[in-house]
């Protein structure tokens, strides 16, 4: 009878399950307030600036079209292959793979840097840190609150942290 009944019942809580979607424009606000949370960090916590961040286009990351500027910083949108063409005109740059976890009212972030170095017949990617931002999300208002943010040296053995 239990069996049974849990057969009528399941697919009413499965299928009564409210569906939650986001919009390209959501998710393009979140990622782009990452990038600048991002930037306003890391110059507050050793003011390093840059002139240009390459933000990688990998298989997940979502398409998207980000601002050509964020915190006053050129945002190039790049594949690793593309990157590697472009590594070949400059002597170093700095290159994130950013990943995104939406939920209904918070999302996550979490941004890999990495710095490149040329060296004769070879070409070196250096990971720097990891950055991980936590946001609070308003449907309602369609505003991203920082909740935390910190960075992640497990590649130096070094930890900080900003709420």
């Amino acid at each position: 009878m239990k069996v049974i009944c849990f057969l009528f019942i399941f697919p009413t809580f499965v299928f009564g399950q409210g569906i939650f979607s986001l919009t390209k424009e959501v998710e393009t606000k979140g990622y782009t307030q990452a990038i600048a949370e991002y930037i306003k960090a890391i110059y507050a916590k050793d003011k390093t600036s840059f002139d240009t961040l390459f933000i990688g286009k990998h298989e997940d990351f979502p398409n998207i079209e980000l601002p050509n500027t964020i915190q006053n910083t050129k945002i190039v949108l790049l594949t690793s292959n593309e990157a590697e063409k472009k590594f070949q005109y400059r002597k170093s740059f700095t290159y994130i793979n950013m990943i995104g976890d939406f939920w209904k009212n918070t999302c996550n972030f979490k941004l890999v840097v990495f710095i490149t170095e040329k060296l004769p017949l070879k070409i070196n990617w250096w990971p720097l840190h990891d950055c991980i931002i936590d946001f609070t999300y308003s449907f309602k208002k369609n505003v991203f609150d920082l909740k935390t943010l910190r960075f992640d040296y497990s590649y130096s053995n070094k930890y900080t942290e900003k709420k």
